[in-house]
């Protein structure tokens, strides 16, 4: 019963950051289509675009593993 409650804990935790990173994410979008370098958006720099890239595929993977971690509660 308490290690139950732990696992949810730990799922609840997973979310939270789930959610601090998709923050994260969306904050990096906005700047980098607020921010123009060389009368370009630096959203348009190919380096800029496949670190975002990066990261909403991370957020999409972590948000994978914690349904499947909901699942198996």
């Amino acid at each position: 019963m308490i290690l139950s409650g732990l696992n949810m804990e730990r799922v609840i935790l997973a979310y939270l950051f789930l959610g601090l990173g998709r923050r994260a994410f969306d904050m990096a979008m906005a700047y980098s289509v607020q921010r123009k370098q060389g009368g370009r958006e630096i959203n348009e720099f190919e380096l800029v675009e496949q670190k975002l890239a990066n990261m909403y595929t991370y957020l999409r993977t972590s948000r994978l593993l914690c349904d499947d971690a909901l699942g198996g509660l």
